[in-house]
């Protein structure tokens, strides 16, 4: 459990160090100053000032008339340009996003006594950077239509994020991200997102950046994309607001399942305030938000024909964020950032096609804080110093407590009972230092840095504590002897008569606890190299170490791994007489250079073509590290008892021996099922290429267009070790009959990294900045080809002794065509409106038969036995069994529409239907007095109600296979209403 006292003395230690946030990414400006004739002038003084916070940054112009101003903080600013005999110029406004480039020349006249002010906006291309990115800038952030008010779902009007929906992750799968707030890296890396990231309330996020392709060199630990948030901040001015959101299924229209108004509230309430503690110095902002969740949740489980449930579902959350910023002198900045979350529901994590007896209990807390002290050394050089702080903690406990001492049921593509990795509770706790230098040298721009994690994963993970029942088929009848009546009683379930299809008993017990120290590191250089007036290159290498990734502590059996016969597998990495754990696996030779280029074609910064090319890595997140930890028959005693034939087996599997009993040597335990990291793990990584452009267009519009590839190696799955080879078939021999090559386990779940993933795609994006009241943007991306052969660390192939390596295929993620809208409008008599356009031309699903085939105990298996009768695919389904309208299925099939005995079903090949959702947002401002205003919102989501589905039946010998499912991410709910009040000044 987190140590409160020891978090409290930290946060302390951060505000007597450093009193601040880290600020992630921060803006830059650069450009030249000139006189009349063009001649370049050096020893000009270029001066940046927020019109917020007052903080000023200067700058002298070098022997070339160049400046540079980095580590500028996203905001709104003005900025001059002064030399003695000439005018001073002044650009009165100017908003800089994070991670921007901006590019802003001066033209100096002699003196005379006036200031020249100058109205026009810098351009919206970058001249610099070659990385592939968008921005969710803070007009948007504020006045975009948002249902649940979750920042994130707004990364999907980012161009190249073609995911329909957005929860916790940006589109992308764990490891394809980092989500980093102020510079501190705040991810969840315990296992999945599906067990919670960070959140924070709309309020207490400024603005965010996300870098789809080449982010920055300062970045790490991610294959694939970089969220770069910054939280608000105080100005000179004191504002804050009150205020209060509410949905409420009156106003909502028919779910699309189930074809009634499903019982549904939702209230946000909540309140902010930021200013000044000391004019131009001293600044702070703190904000809270409550949200209680009422719901409903459908399931509708298709190996039991006819049942459907809906139960209630209740969450809260609590959110807080704190920020102070010091400015010290015209050369140092210090500033803290402290934030809480916590996330609870009592009933929830079944839908679709899940039995609700799975529910889970489940409960989130986040905490961060972070410190800051960032000092301009001189006009060519800077530093930061950041010191942090992160803990996120879960717990999954049993919603059902009539199923707390049951085992659960295994049948293939269909669990019952609670879930057999419940109860769990996990606790991540990191502390973290950094250094950045930041070194202009004549036409260079250096970054020079270096990270540590003290980072450290510790709790308890009782996989099979309640024992689970493996089944080979699902039974005809399962709907009578699971009835949906007693879903919650096992004591009046019948599994009489099925001995002929239970192939095993699975228990596991001893020392539950999680010890996993992982110390990382991370060292880099790169440079920003002016070549020419037109021609910048971008390059660097970075390397990163994970010391405990692979080599968890408190592994120290010897047990060696002795096969019978053999096995014929390729690239195995360990023979016979080896040791079967390894204990020092530590790739730590990731070294991964990168480089682009940004070429300035008319010289005039309006027209820009870019590209590049770099490895990046990435880390296997802690549940593949303490799977060998834990299970190796040490800590835990991992149990199968095979069905031994006799009568009375599933009564008493274990045949009257108790887990004390073999713990304690009266009985010699049964065959093992270890979990081993293979012995040639490497880290995952992926090489990244791109090549586009960006064009101004007139003074307010900016068209860009890339072409981005990747393609990733050393991807996690898994596979059993331990099974015979059959040369007639190319499968394995079933175990309940052939046995295993080693009999002294039963499966071994070998953890390799042997995936690999492929992914191409156009993309394009037009925007116009906010100019006479009108802001909009729209993004379009054509995905080529996506395509991988793993989903996760426990992914097993359909046949682990394949070596074409038939898994590979196209990814759940492909989407062919995605486009975004969005447009934001200020009306007369105090009214603006908003609204933002979905398109999915549907995402591909994973389709699997529910058997078992020999035994192979595949994660989804696709092989129809050659005994099997034929499976045809349906032309039509009705929606649901309250909707008669019937979906087209058989068009939406990528394969053969008749599945004869003895084939492989191609893997993913069922499509989603297409997607379109519009969303509207009025407000309305009524001043009561001075600054303070009243608001009232009105926002409408999916407002043409469109049927969105995000879940299907997708077990081919099913008759309602290609079915929608309930999914209750927003993207796929009915019309929604939310109403709020907004009192700020």
């Amino acid at each position: 459990m987190v140590n409160l006292k020891r978090v409290f003395i930290l946060a302390l230690s951060i505000l007597a160090l450093g009193r601040g946030t880290a600020h992630a990414q921060e803006a830059s400006i650069q450009g030249t100053v000139v006189d009349e004739t063009g001649a370049l002038l050096p020893g000009a003084t270029v001066t940046v000032t927020s019109l917020e916070t007052g903080r000023v940054f200067t700058t002298p112009t070098k022997e070339r008339g160049e400046y540079r101003l980095v580590n500028v903080p996203a905001g709104i600013y003005k900025i001059q340009a002064a030399m003695p005999g000439f005018s001073t110029v002044l650009i009165p406004k100017i908003e800089l996003l994070v991670g921007q480039n901006r590019t802003i020349p001066f033209s100096l006249k002699v003196a005379t006594s006036e200031e020249v002010t100058v109205t026009g906006e810098a351009p919206l291309v970058d001249t610099k950077s070659s990385a592939v990115a968008g921005n969710i800038d803070r007009r948007e952030m504020d006045q975009l239509p948002l249902q649940g008010r979750n920042w994130m779902e707004l990364a999907m009007m980012v161009k190249g994020i073609t995911a329909n929906s957005v929860v916790d992750t940006p589109g992308v799968r764990d490891r394809q991200f980092q989500l980093n707030l102020d510079g501190q890296e705040i991810t969840q890396q315990v296992a999945g997102s599906g067990f919670g990231q960070p959140r924070f309330s709309r309020e207490a996020i400024a603005e965010f950046q996300v870098v789809t392709n080449l982010f920055d060199i300062t970045m790490g630990r991610s294959q694939g994309i970089q969220v770069q948030a910054i939280s608000r901040s105080g100005t000179n001015k004191t504002t804050g607001s009150v205020y209060g959101f509410v949905r409420d299924d009156k106003f909502n229209s028919k779910d699309f399942i189930s074809n009634t108004v499903l019982p549904y509230s939702n209230q946000q309430i909540g309140a902010a305030i930021g200013g000044p503690i000391v004019k131009d110095k001293m600044h702070y902002f703190l904000s809270y938000e409550y949200e209680r969740e009422p719901g409903t949740i459908l399931a509708a489980p298709p190996s039991l024909t006819g049942q459907r449930f809906e139960f209630p579902s209740k969450l809260t959350q609590n959110s807080v964020l704190g920020r102070v910023d010091r400015q010290s002198g015209a050369k140092d900045h210090f500033s803290v950032r402290g934030s809480y979350w916590d996330w609870k529901n009592p009933f929830t994590q079944v839908s679709g096609t899940e039995h609700p007896s799975q529910a889970a209990d489940r409960s989130r807390i986040a905490l961060n804080f972070i410190g800051n002290w960032s000092r301009v050394i001189n006009s060519d050089m800077s530093q930061e110093v950041k010191i942090g702080y992160t803990h996120f903690n879960w717990k999954n406990g049993l919603a059902v407590p009539g199923l707390a001492n049951s085992p659960s049921l295994a049948f293939p593509g269909q669990a019952i009972g609670q879930r057999r990795n419940y109860p769990q509770e996990f606790y991540q706790n990191t502390v973290s230092a950094r250094y950045d230098l930041s070194w202009h040298k004549g036409k260079h721009d250096m970054k020079i840095g270096a990270e540590f994690l003290r980072w450290h994963d510790t709790g308890q993970w009782q996989l099979l504590s309640r024992g689970e029942f493996v089944f080979t088929a699902v039974p005809a009848d399962l709907s009578r002897r699971i009835p949906a009546a007693s879903w919650d009683d096992p004591t009046k379930w019948d599994l009489t008569g099925l001995e002929s299809i239970t192939q095993r008993y699975d228990l596991n017990f001893g020392d539950w606890t999680i010890d996993i120290p992982r110390p990382t590191w991370g060292v880099w250089f790169g440079d920003t190299w002016a070549v020419k007036s037109r021609l910048t290159v971008n390059y660097g290498v970075r390397w990163d170490a994970d010391w405990g990734a692979t080599a968890p502590p408190h592994v120290t059996t010897q047990t060696k791994f002795n096969p019978r016969g053999g096995v014929p597998y390729s690239d195995v990495g360990i023979a016979a007489g080896d040791n079967l754990f390894k204990t020092d696996i530590r790739d730590i030779k990731n070294i991964a250079p990168r480089g682009g280029f940004s070429w300035n074609v008319k010289g005039d910064g309006t027209f820009v073509i870019r590209g590049g090319s770099g490895l990046y890595y990435s880390i296997p997140d802690s549940n593949t590290t303490f799977s060998q930890q834990s299970f190796n028959g040490e800590r835990i005693r991992v149990n199968s008892f095979a069905n031994d034939g006799l009568p009375g087996f599933l009564q008493d599997p274990t045949r009257g021996k108790t887990p004390a009993d073999f713990i304690s040597g009266k009985f010699p335990l049964p065959p093992q099922a270890p979990r081993v990291i293979a012995h040639d793990y490497k880290m995952p990584y992926t090489w990244q290429s791109t090549i586009g452009f960006q064009k101004q267009l007139g003074a307010v519009m900016m068209f860009e267009a890339d072409f981005t590839k990747s393609n990733a190696y050393n991807q996690a799955r898994s596979r059993d070790l331990n099974l015979f080879y059959n040369p007639v078939n190319g499968y394995n021999l079933n175990p309940a009959a052939a046995g295993r090559p080693d009999p002294n386990f039963t499966t071994i779940s070998w953890l390799e990294s042997t995936g690999r993933a492929d992914s191409s795609q156009i993309s394009a994006a037009l925007h116009r900045r906010f100019r006479n009241k009108l802001q909009a943007s729209m993004t379009y991306s054509y995905t080529i080809g996506q395509n991988d052969n793993t989903t996760g660390f426990q992914y097993q192939p359909n046949n682990v002794f394949d070596t074409t390596d038939a898994d590979y295929a196209r990814s759940t993620e492909f989407q062919r065509h995605t486009l975004r809208l969005n447009a934001l409008y200020s009306l007369p008599w105090g009214f603006s409106v908003s609204g933002a356009y979905l398109y999915g031309s549907g995402n591909y699903y994973a389709d699997f038969i529910s058997t078992s085939p020999f035994g192979a105990g595949a994660s989804q298996n696709r092989l129809l036995l050659p005994t099997a009768a034929a499976i045809t695919i349906p032309g039509t389904v009705p929606i649901s069994t309250t909707i008669t309208n019937r979906v087209e299925v058989a068009s939406r099939f990528d394969g053969p529409s008749v599945i004869t005995p003895g084939s492989v079903v191609p893997r993913n090949a069922l499509v989603g239907l297409p997607l379109h959702k519009v969303d509207l947002r009025i407000t309305k401002d009524v001043k009561l007095s001075g600054d303070l205003k009243l608001t009232g919102i009105f926002e409408g989501f999916n407002v043409l109600n469109h049927a969105n589905y995000g879940a299907y039946n997708t077990t081919l010998n099913s008759a309602t296979f290609g079915q929608p499912r309930q999914n209750t991410a927003n993207t796929y709910l009915p019309r929604v209403l939310q109403l709020a009040l907004k009192l700020s000044f």
